[in-house]
């Protein structure tokens, strides 16, 4: 990673940012590369399904359901559409956030 940004930042100036996943990291990749910690992103989540379809949240956006569901429900929400049609909601942990300047 560090001969990567070293040639990224050969042709590019500026912030370089970048996104530890929780799940797997504790960012300490980023910290020995001199990025610095902005934040810690909120939990997100996706829907899955037991058929194996998994749904990002910005897919099953209300306004997106008609087109995805076969019975889709205006009067519902996103979650009870969601779950009307076996889909389940799944956390993931965050992320941290991490800045490079270039």
């Amino acid at each position: 990673l560090q001969k990567l940004i070293a040639e990224f930042s050969r042709s590019y100036s500026g912030r370089l940012l970048s996104y530890a996943n929780l799940r797997y990291s504790q960012g300490g990749v980023y910290e020995a590369l001199g990025f610095t910690l902005l934040r810690q992103s909120a939990p997100s989540y996706s829907w899955c399904h037991n058929n194996g379809d998994i749904l990002s949240r910005y897919q099953a956006q209300k306004h997106k359901l008609a087109d995805l569901l076969d019975d889709f429900d205006e009067n519902l929400s996103e979650t009870e559409n969601m779950l009307a049609h076996k889909y389940f909601k799944s956390w993931d942990c965050g992320n941290l956030v991490y800045v490079k300047e270039l």
